[in-house]
């Protein structure tokens, strides 16, 4: 806890642009599972990987330091997310019309 003005305004910016955005993490989330239940795990535990973990270690060395404020650095949430959801999506539609095909086919 802290009572010092600056680490106030810093924690309700963070708050601010996680909330205003984490909308996008319940998506990516939806998606990830659902890729799970079509027999797809590995493709959102990648995503999971790369832009939840390794993508914030790449923003933190090579990205932040050009513009080094605290609201660049709280980007990657929001950033990852969109970039995981961009990459399940490729992965989604077309595993989608291959399970739909499939039914069709058995029938």
């Amino acid at each position: 806890m802290s009572d010092n003005p600056e680490v106030i305004r810093f924690s309700q910016q963070k708050m601010i642009i996680i909330s205003a955005t984490y909308f996008i993490s319940g998506i990516n989330e939806s998606l990830g599972g659902s890729l799970k239940g079509m027999g797809r795990p590995l493709i959102p535990m990648i995503c999971t990987m790369i832009y939840m973990c390794a993508i914030r270690f790449v923003w933190i060395y090579l990205i932040y330091p050009l513009m080094p404020t605290l609201t660049f650095l709280y980007l990657i949430w929001p950033i990852g997310w969109i970039l995981s959801v961009i990459t399940v999506l490729f992965f989604y539609f077309p595993t989608l019309k291959r399970l739909k095909n499939n039914l069709i086919s058995i029938n």
